[in-house]
């Protein structure tokens, strides 16, 4: 009988033919299964509109997020009386000034925001939403992220401030 101490040159050029054709049907796909970047945005922007909403009640000051679409693609949140940009509380000694174009974000871009017309939504000092007037929300404001075609919405309820991702 002979003894089998490996594989043969045949059986290997076949077993890596048969992965890189796999791999070039799979990998497309394979980026479409996992949009950990943009639900991570979308995570993020719902905590940080939380955040300044919990501000607002606990500093019995108006409070509040101002967005700007791609290509700018960031958003900050502020203080209005002293109209200051209010430290970011995973890191206190930085402004919280987010940009959505880099490093966990890459790729996550906002295309479009709505709070009744303007870009930035507030919070007053019971946490009811406001717009750039100053006037109560009366529809729903939204925020709508982009990643590789596929998007996330962010919605703020009028007069309660529920924050929600659809």
């Amino acid at each position: 009988m002979k003894r089998s101490d490996g594989f043969t040159l045949v059986e290997l050029v076949l077993v890596i033919a048969l992965l890189g054709i796999m791999s070039y049907f799979l990998a497309p796909r394979i980026t479409d299964l996992f949009p950990i970047q943009r639900e991570t945005a979308a995570f993020k922007i719902l905590g940080d509109i939380r955040y300044v909403r919990s501000r607002a009640i606990s500093e019995q000051v108006v409070h509040g997020i101002q967005f700007s679409v791609h290509p700018a693609n960031n958003y900050r949140a502020f203080r209005s009386i002293p109209a200051t940009i209010i430290k970011d509380p995973a890191r206190p000694n930085i402004d919280m000034l987010i940009q959505l174009n880099a490093g966990e974000f890459g790729g996550v871009r906002i295309s479009a925001v709505n709070f009744q017309g303007g870009a930035e939504v507030r919070f007053d000092s019971t946490g009811t939403p406001l717009d750039i007037s100053g006037r109560t929300l009366a529809t729903t404001g939204t925020v709508t992220i982009q990643y590789q075609g596929a998007t996330q919405l962010i919605q703020v309820a009028p007069i309660t401030g529920r924050v929600t991702i659809q």
